[in-house]
């Protein structure tokens, strides 16, 4: 998953960086399957953010704190993170 995410981002100019996770595992042990790890924390330059997250969405993933009566723009524009998901991804 990682590095299809990374390839997508790759492929419109956003350098996509992952941090803990799979990283770290990678790091610390030399083999990323000798951590759990539940989500992947990536790390994009701050004016690639909505382009990102637009990507993320139309692969499947979904803002999770986000609902219809929030102003979609000023949200993306004033929070530094973001949860998203892939339904029935584990």
């Amino acid at each position: 998953l990682l590095l299809r995410l990374q390839q997508l981002m790759e492929s419109h100019g956003i350098r996509l960086v992952p941090i803990k996770g799979p990283v770290l595992a990678r790091l610390a042990y030399g083999d990323v399957a000798l951590r759990q790890f539940e989500d992947l924390d990536l790390i994009v330059r701050r004016p690639d953010l909505v382009c990102a997250v637009d990507l993320l969405e139309r692969d499947g993933f979904g803002l999770r704190e986000l609902s219809n009566a929030v102003d979609r723009p000023r949200y993306l524009a004033t929070l530094q993170n973001w949860s998203m998901e892939k339904p029935g991804s584990p």
